[in-house]
């Protein structure tokens, strides 16, 4: 492998986002959890968990090689595929938590 192929200050500036916001909601999840919410509080965890997996994934793929005319590779593209869903749906927590937030202070 030749190295990664994204800047290690886009990649630094994703995790500490990604992990922000994904203890927020962690803590979230925890404080429904207590409150005897369990839906809710598994629901916030699970975002938590979507954030993890697109971090994970993203590295993975940022490690990737590809030829500007290699052979189709069916594992690369699904883990690609998986970095992009599990990113869309991290952001549509994220958003979810943030909103009443946002709300609350206009």
């Amino acid at each position: 492998m030749s190295g990664f192929t994204i800047d290690l200050r886009v990649i630094a500036t994703l995790y500490v986002l990604v992990l922000a916001i994904g203890t927020w909601l962690l803590l979230r999840g925890i404080g429904h959890l207590r409150d005897g919410k369990v839906a809710r509080g598994l629901l916030w965890i699970s975002g938590t968990v979507f954030g993890l997996g697109f971090l994970a994934l993203t590295t993975v793929s940022g490690y990737m090689e590809e030829d500007a005319f290699g052979r189709y590779d069916l594992f690369q593209e699904l883990i690609r595929g998986l970095s992009l869903i599990a990113g869309v749906i991290f952001v549509v927590y994220a958003l979810a938590a943030l909103l009443p937030v946002v709300l609350d202070t206009l």
